[in-house]
């Protein structure tokens, strides 16, 4: 009977903080950061392309489709995917610390804020290794091989991936899991799910090197 009652106390403890969160509509703001972030995902794209120096992905891309090289297509949309949907994740961030917003205790077990602020730290982390490994091969024998560095961008989803999992895993086995019906913690959900996935693909996307 008491776990009953206390199970009771903490589901309308619940309702009750999902009804008293501060809720924060689309504004202009929040479109004119997103578009910066997609502005910075696509010069990305360009360093990409420079990097491995195939030449214009969009110009591949319908290279590609003409000759029904499908994996191929696959393969250079994977790439251009990537560096734009980072920068969607690390957006989410300062998106979701716009006010007004919920206090932090309760931001911290927003599943889609968690997911941003995992997957920022992976890139954080994942951009250190790759530059100084950069720092290194072109110190040792002048410069990084072109297949050495698709594979290296190729695995970087799958270390987010596993940071999202990990992040999201935390949160159901605390029992901290809890998703507002925001637009801001939706697309953090999306972009999550995103990144598992593709996490998922990068093994099959390096078979078509």
């Amino acid at each position: 009977m008491l776990h009953r009652e206390t199970e009771a106390r903490m589901a309308s403890g619940t309702a009750t903080d999902r009804a008293s969160a501060p809720r924060r509509r689309f504004t202009l703001l929040d479109g004119m950061i997103l578009v910066a972030a997609t502005a910075v995902g696509y010069a990305l794209v360009h360093v990409l392309e420079r990097l491995i120096g195939e030449g214009d992905f969009l110009s591949l891309i319908r290279e590609a489709w003409t000759g029904r090289e499908f994996a191929k297509m696959a393969l250079l949309l994977y790439l251009v995917a990537l560096p734009v949907l980072a920068a969607w994740t690390v957006a989410l961030i300062p998106l979701r610390l716009l006010k007004p917003r919920p206090r932090s205790r309760r931001m911290a077990r927003q599943p889609g804020l968690m997911a941003g602020i995992a997957a920022s730290m992976a890139i954080g982390f994942m951009g250190l290794v790759v530059g100084i490994m950069s720092v290194s091969m072109s110190w040792l024998i002048g410069g990084l091989d072109q297949v050495v560095m698709l594979q290296g961008v190729l695995m970087l989803p799958a270390s987010l991936g596993l940071a999202v999992l990990v992040a999201w895993t935390t949160l159901l086995l605390g029992r901290r899991w809890r998703a507002e019906p925001s637009w801001i913690d939706r697309l953090g959900r999306i972009i999550g799910v995103a990144w598992v996935l593709l996490g998922l693909a990068s093994p099959f996307a390096l078979l078509f090197l």
